[in-house]
């Protein structure tokens, strides 16, 4: 798959599951998590990476329990211990770059998410992004691409916001 990079800032946010002091392993519990592409965010303070569950947080909470029960359920044997769950996505517009994408606020499109540090893949985070009203970064017509024609795909307007140039 190709899909439009947007000029902006990486993020991801997610759930983890949290030790159990008492027992020395984990928990039952996930704690919500928020981080730069480089460092983990405080939650309470999360800055402009706490964007997405602050535009999308019933949705992301949605998308998290049923990947979470899919996980956990898959009807065929033994589910997997998921650990976490995170959703990463690119924050842009408003003041974050120089490419505003005629957008006076911020706003952030998702493009992926792994449990336990494994990427789904792009049509079932497409599909479940879908379901849940999170916003995904723009897909290109599916083709077999040459080098040069991947080149030429960068160039050009954007599609998600047209007469914005694309990142490249």
């Amino acid at each position: 798959y190709v899909t439009e990079k947007i000029h902006g800032t990486n993020s991801r946010v997610g759930w983890v599951r949290t030790p159990d002091s008492e027992n020395g392993g984990m928990s039952d519990y996930f704690e919500q998590v928020v981080g730069t592409h480089k460092t983990q965010r405080k939650i309470e303070e999360p800055g402009l990476y706490g964007l997405p569950f602050k535009k999308y947080g019933e949705g992301l909470a949605k998308a998290f329990d049923e990947i979470l029960d899919a996980m956990q359920n898959p009807g065929v044997g033994d589910g997997m211990v998921v650990n976490s769950i995170i959703f990463f996505d690119e924050i842009f517009g408003g003041s974050v770059q120089d490419l505003k994408y005629d957008l006076v606020e911020p706003d952030c499109r998702f493009f992926d998410i792994a449990v336990n540090g494994i990427y789904l893949p792009l049509g079932y985070v497409e599909e479940i992004c879908a379901k849940y009203g999170l916003p995904v970064v723009p897909r290109l017509p599916m083709d077999i691409f040459t080098f040069e024609q991947l080149c030429e795909l960068a160039e050009g307007q954007s599609i998600l916001s047209p007469g914005q140039i694309k990142e490249g």
